[in-house]
């Protein structure tokens, strides 16, 4: 009977043993230093474990398990992280990690194995207990980054592969529930899915589509409800306060499978261009995981109406001078610069940062600050670029860049532009940030005695009372040339933005090919009529249909300055 009480404590301790696992192996610390490594385990029975007498090994020696000071006792469900002897003198890393709730244990030696588990290749570690019976056994991966262990997922799963992961914590976790193992109840935000559209350069007039996926990383169904909320962070501290904007604040019930996911949708109207934080949080219902409850979205918004203009180049200098093209902004609202660049055929400076440039505002940029030596212009109007390009004496052109890479304005200027004042070393200044840029009767050399006007309004201004656009008219429309006296030509109106050009007038039908040549590059002033008759180039009548006409202002030096098309319709009787 005796023997028969003593097998059935066999049995039963050998049953107990089996329930301490392995949950967590620490073998490449930052640094050199192996002090820090560790090996944590975990008690999954409901019955108190006495590890005394208890081994570990790995592949190249064997090691007690002794007792740190808090015995040897591992608790039901109770967590345990063994030390290597070295740790106590020469550590305090996990003074302040390892929680209260953990027993501490260490082995009898100052160092696991021979000299530390290595970190080349996985080492077998083998737990032993006190009859010398194996009750674990774990080959460790090495693709993990230094000071990220190897965790196990499912605690009272076995240590296949699967079933171990690399720590998300820098540090590991000893002493409490690993990073990897998931949650009974856990919904979380999908990060990598939080985007917005437009996905390019959205501005202002956008109505911007945020998107993102919430996903359930729990083992339940989750069948309850959530709370979602949207805000623009201004302070950068991840809380909502009730002066930030609010873009959505909801509550809902949904339904998610383990692994399943949803998408979300909230509009933003930009009141403003400029560089916005978007946070995301949702709070779940019984959530058990409030740490991947969270997203943070970056956003630059940029201005939809184009108001800025270059308005002064600096190209010709002395020896002690920099180059400098100064912007203006001709718009009623602020403009943010950022994204934005300055460029020639070769080099690009991009304004990588913040710069607002205000109504009726000049702000001056270049490559160094030396032009402040030149003149009296205030520090908060100048800007210095990296990469600034380097403009040509006898002739370039200078671009402004939007963030996506196309030219918002272009100055193809030549050293003629400045009319026999290069002695003078004066700017290019434009007479009117209205007119085409690209114009050359719209530019001049400063008149002033500082021979530049940088963050000023230029010496030659002079206001325009034309028309800022080409406007393009056809009347009658639709016109019937039919010869019976009535709508038999259509009268074509140009209104020109600038005080003379020469003309170019053509009509094209809906598939691109030119119909009829009405004036071909004729010199005109600001307001011009011409007649179409309905007839092709070779006198033949044109078919019924709409007929697309095309209206170009050119100029000798610089090409096509303005252009505007309309429709107009050749009816005739059936």
């Amino acid at each position: 009977m005796k023997k028969s009480c003593a097998f059935i404590i066999l049995l039963f301790s050998i049953r107990l043993s089996a329930q301490i696992v392995f949950s967590e192996i620490m073998f490449d610390v930052p640094g050199s230093d192996y002090n820090d490594e560790f090996v944590e385990l975990y008690n999954l029975s409901s019955d108190s474990v006495d590890v005394n007498g208890w081994q570990f090994s790995d592949s190249t020696g064997t090691d007690g398990i002794v007792d740190a000071g808090m015995g040897t006792l591992l608790a039901p469900h109770q967590f345990a992280v063994l030390l290597d002897g070295s740790y106590f003198d020469h550590s305090t890393t996990y003074d302040d990690r390892i929680p209260d709730s953990a027993l501490v244990l260490q082995i009898d030696d100052n160092a696991f194995g021979a000299s530390g588990l290595a970190n080349g290749a996985g080492e077998p570690l083998l737990l032993i207990n006190s009859t010398g019976d194996t009750v674990q056994h774990y080959r460790y991966s090495t693709d993990n980054p230094p000071g990220y262990s190897d965790e196990k997922i499912i605690l009272g799963n076995g240590n296949l592969a699967s079933n171990w992961a690399n720590s998300l914590i820098l540090g590991g976790t000893p002493g409490y529930r690993n990073s990897v193992t998931p949650f009974a109840r856990d919904l979380a935000v999908d990060a990598s899915s939080f985007t917005f559209l437009p996905s390019l350069f959205p501005t202002t007039s956008d109505s911007i589509q945020l998107r993102f996926q919430i996903f359930n990383s729990g083992t339940k169904t989750f069948a309850d409800s959530i709370s979602i909320l949207l805000f623009v962070d201004d302070n950068g501290d991840s809380l909502f306060q009730n002066n930030e904007t609010l873009i959505a604040n909801k509550k809902q019930v949904i339904h998610l499978l383990p692994g399943e996911t949803q998408e979300f949708r909230a509009k933003y109207f930009p009141a403003s261009a400029g560089f916005f934080s978007i946070i995301l949080n949702i709070t779940p219902t019984g959530d058990g995981n409030p740490f991947n409850n969270t997203a943070c979205l970056s956003l630059t918004v940029y201005e939809s109406k184009m108001t800025i203009a270059i308005n002064e180049i600096k190209f010709l200098t002395d020896n002690d001078e920099a180059e400098w093209v100064e912007l203006f902004n001709r718009g009623t609202k602020p403009f943010n610069l950022l994204g934005f660049a300055i460029s020639d055929a070769k080099d690009t400076a991009c304004i990588d940062s913040t710069v607002w440039l205000q109504p009726g505002q000049f702000k001056v940029f270049s490559e160094n600050n030396t032009i402040s030596d030149s003149y009296e212009i205030d520090d908060s109007l100048w800007i210095a670029l990296k990469n600034w390009p380097n403009l040509n004496n006898d002739g370039d052109i200078v671009y402004l860049l939007n963030p996506g890479g196309g030219w918002v304005e272009q100055v193809p200027y030549q050293r003629s532009w400045l009319e026999g004042m290069e002695s003078g070393l004066p700017s290019l200044e434009r007479i009117n940030p209205n007119l085409d840029s690209r114009q050359s009767r719209n530019w001049g050399p400063c008149t002033a005695d500082s021979k530049a006007t940088p963050g000023a309004p230029n010496s030659i201004y002079a206001s325009l009372p034309l028309p800022a656009q080409m406007q393009l008219s056809c009347a009658p429309n639709p016109f019937s040339p039919d010869a019976d006296g009535r709508d038999d030509y259509v009268l074509i109106s140009i209104k020109n933005p600038v005080s003379s050009g020469r003309l170019r007038i053509k009509i094209f039908d809906i598939n691109g090919r030119t119909v009829r040549t009405l004036n071909e590059a004729g010199f005109s002033g600001s307001d011009f009529v011409t007649v179409w008759d309905g007839k092709r180039d070779d006198g033949s009548p044109a078919a019924m249909g709409i007929y697309i006409v095309l209206a170009q202002v050119l100029d000798d030096r610089n090409g096509v300055l303005n252009e505007e098309t309309t429709t107009v319709v050749l009816a005739r009787k059936m």
